[in-house]
């Protein structure tokens, strides 16, 4: 329950590291940021990042397929896991996770069915 917080436990033990191992450097490794504002503004740009990456291969499949799996988490919610496979023009096999998609009501043929579509149309791939 502590999510992001041990950045600054991490600090610290960097912080004794370069000291034994690169004195002349500690005033560099004191220097980074690792509050709990700063990781989390990290995890979301990486985040970004690999969505904006993901949408830019998809662009490039001549053909994809879809795999799916549905499982319950521990609050009692469907979770819908939408992972792609496509080849690129030059035979480039890419196997990504799509996306991770709650199913809040219930889980028919047509509640999948819709939540895959949105999902394909949220990443470009239709």
């Amino acid at each position: 329950m502590k999510s992001f917080s041990d950045g600054e436990f991490v600090k610290e033990c960097l912080d004794a590291v370069v000291k034994d191992i690169l004195p002349d450097k500690t005033k560099k490794f004191s220097n980074i940021s690792l509050s709990r504002q700063t990781i989390c503004r990290r995890v979301n740009d990486i985040s970004n990042e690999i969505v904006v990456t993901l949408r830019d291969q998809i662009k490039y499949f001549k053909s994809y397929s879809l795999a799916f799996d549905e499982c319950t988490d521990i609050s009692d919610t469907s979770q819908l896991v939408v992972y792609i496979r496509g080849v690129t023009e030059s035979f480039q096999v890419k196997q990504e996770m799509l996306n991770l998609v709650s199913l809040k009501d219930t889980t028919k043929g047509e509640d999948i069915f819709q939540a895959v579509m949105k999902c394909l149309s949220d990443n470009g791939a239709i």
